[in-house]
């Protein structure tokens, strides 16, 4: 829910997402977008460009925000789209590749290997041949996985 709107699909864990754009009308919209505080956010920008929280974003950025935010400041240029969405902590650190989320290095790992011999089954609406899974570097998902202390 975002301001009092509530979507009829049908959700399984607590979640938001919403699409932001500047009116019509206007040059550059500023404004405070509210959140709900017990929720990690996502702001992304999927046209133009705009300021959230004081960072810079343009077309294509992602942008994090923790949990314990009641609003966000946002200045955005006219023709921008914005894509939020958020919802309740996991509770346990994730570790993120490519398409791929896992707890461990070793799913990661996993989960490609699926990919790359095909048991992922095909992807609804795409035409052509799968997408290879970029080289996977465990070092680097080991390296991130112990900065989270775990």
């Amino acid at each position: 829910m975002l301001t009092g709107a509530e979507s009829p699909a049908r959700v399984f864990s607590e979640i938001v997402g919403a699409k932001i754009v500047p009116a019509a009308n206007t040059r550059d919209a500023r404004s405070r977008i509210p959140l709900a505080p017990a929720y990690q956010h996502v702001m992304f920008v999927t046209a133009g460009s705009a300021e959230v929280e004081g960072t810079a974003l343009g077309r294509g950025s992602l942008l994090y925000l923790s949990a314990g935010r009641e609003q966000i400041p946002v200045a955005a240029a006219a023709g921008t789209r914005l894509l939020l969405l958020g919802g309740v902590p996991l509770g346990e650190p994730l570790l993120m590749w490519w398409n791929f989320v896992a707890r461990t290095p070793e799913e990661i790992a996993a989960a490609v290997a699926d990919w790359r011999e095909g048991r992922f089954g095909s992807v609804g609406g795409y035409r052509g041949d799968p997408l290879q899974a970029p080289a996977l570097d465990t070092a680097r998902l080991r390296a991130a996985r112990a900065k989270t202390g775990h």
